[in-house]
Parts: C-alpha cells; sequence; structure tokens
C-alpha cells in the first residue's frame, strides 16, 4: 500500500489517502486531528497496515488502522518532544528522535513504549531521522547540526 499525507489548508488536519503509482490520489483514508502549534508526524508500517503518528510532540504515539481506526497508544517512556517517527523494518517498533537541551536522542521504541536510546546529536537543530534498510541490518541516519558564529564589526 503507498499512502500520502497532506495537510488541510488551515493546518488543523492531516488527510491521509491511498496513492496509486500509477493513477496518482486514491480514496481518503484517514483524516487526523492536529495542534497547529506544534510537531507532528506520521508513517505507515512497511506492510501498510498501520499507521504511527503524533499529534502533539508530548505525544502519545497513535497506532492507528489505514482506515483511522485507533489500534494503540504509545506513550514513549521517559522521553517526550517526539521530533520525527519511521517504523523499523518488521514493524515491531519505530525510530524515534526526541528533542533534549542539547539536541536530539534517536531511540528505539518497543510496542509497549519501552525506548532505547541509539545515538545522540548535541548539536541538532531542527530534526533527526533513522530510516531502516528493507532487510533491518542497517540504519541511515540523518540529522542537522547547528554551529553558530557571532561576528562584531566596527567602522566598516
Amino acid at each position: 500500500m503507498c499512502a500520502i499525507a497532506e495537510l488541510t489548508g488551515d493546518g488543523k488536519q492531516e488527510i491521509i489517502s491511498a496513492l496509486d503509482p500509477l493513477k496518482g490520489r486514491g480514496s481518503e483514508l484517514t483524516r487526523l486531528d492536529l495542534d497547529p502549534n506544534a510537531y507532528w508526524c506520521t508513517a505507515l508500517s512497511p506492510d501498510g497496515s498501520r499507521i504511527a503518528a503524533t499529534r502533539r510532540a508530548d505525544g502519545p504515539i497513535y497506532i492507528l488502522s489505514p482506515h483511522g481506526q485507533p489500534i494503540q497508544q504509545i506513550q514513549v517512556k521517559g522521553w517526550n518532544d517526539v521530533q520525527s517517527l519511521t517504523w523499523d523494518a518488521t514493524g515491531r517498533g519505530l525510530f524515534v528522535a526526541a528533542g533534549v537541551r542539547s539536541g536530539t536522542v534517536l531511540l528505539y521504541v518497543d510496542m509497549q513504549g519501552n525506548a532505547s536510546p541509539l545515538w545522540r546529536n548535541a548539536g541538532a537543530s531542527e530534526y533527526t531521522i533513522g530510516v531502516p534498510s528493507p532487510d533491518g541490518r542497517h540504519l541511515a541516519i540523518t540529522s542537522d547540526t547547528r554551529s553558530d558564529n557571532i561576528w562584531m564589526l566596527e567602522n566598516f
């Protein structure tokens, strides 16, 4: 299954629709209410049977069927400020980035909310995302790092 997620014009909902690579956008699968002032994210499971979604950075993570029925809620234990999420290759857990005071931490979160830190980017300012290989043996990590300099110029 392929799907596309789009914001409504007012930014208060995300519409998830089926996507056929040849025919384009298909029927609407579900709508998620969002907090327009908070960071949110969604991810389709590898087999297309579930959607992981956050509506607020402090959780919980909702596990939904592709037709919007809630299946489960996961509160990431000991962490908040969820900034991204992707499924692992098996669909049995999630890679979740959590904001911390000095950057981000990439976590592996099981379906009970137990979190194991995998990697920390002390200078991250925007996002960190973990993307597993299809066989689950490798993990690509993308993250930005902020580095600032202040210059004071006189008499220029």
